[in-house]
């Protein structure tokens, strides 16, 4: 062999080592690349999620005494705010079943509002019930008045989306 073949296998074989070297270099910084971008997206998710307990609305519904008479009856409820960010409360819808008749059919009763809670704070309303149609559907069917009745709160978050809260379930006539 001449001198000439010598030089250009190594040079063949010094090529091959630095292909050899920057293919596993490239291996190891496309795994290095990976891992940096999967802590990433778990970072990111960790961060999405306490957004999302930050701005979701921590509401606690607390029902006072109700007055009831024969044609009406009100029902206080204080909403506490316990979360960070202002809520509004646009309306309650009442629900009214009888425990052991279901097929009675009650009227649904939909009281709207317009009311911001602060972060902290804490506002009162009052649903106000008029019994006639309640009347009359309990004497259509002859059955006990032992009617429950169960408010849902409709609430727009700091995301300004719609959020529905079940409140206290309770007899109306109590």
């Amino acid at each position: 062999m001449e001198t000439a073949q010598w030089i250009q296998i190594v040079f063949s074989g010094a090529m091959f080592a630095v292909t050899a070297v920057l293919a596993w270099a490239t291996y190891k910084y496309m795994r290095f690349t990976k891992r940096m971008a999967d802590s990433m997206d778990q970072q990111s998710k960790i961060m999405s999620r306490e957004f999302e307990l930050k701005v979701s609305p921590l509401i606690n519904i607390i029902q006072q005494g109700s007055t009831t008479a024969p044609e009406k009856g009100t029902y206080p409820y204080i909403i506490e705010n316990l979360g960070m960010f202002p809520v509004n409360l646009r309306s309650v819808v009442i629900s009214i079943w009888h425990p052991e008749n279901r097929e009675i059919k009650f009227p649904v009763i939909n009281n709207k509002y317009n009311i911001d809670i602060a972060p902290g704070s804490a506002k009162e309303i009052v649903i106000e019930m008029e019994f006639a149609k309640i009347n009359e559907a309990l004497l259509n069917n002859q059955t006990k008045k032992e009617v429950l009745m169960q408010p849902i709160f409709r609430i727009f978050d700091a995301k300004h989306e719609l959020k529905t809260i079940a409140g206290p379930k309770r007899t109306i006539w109590a």
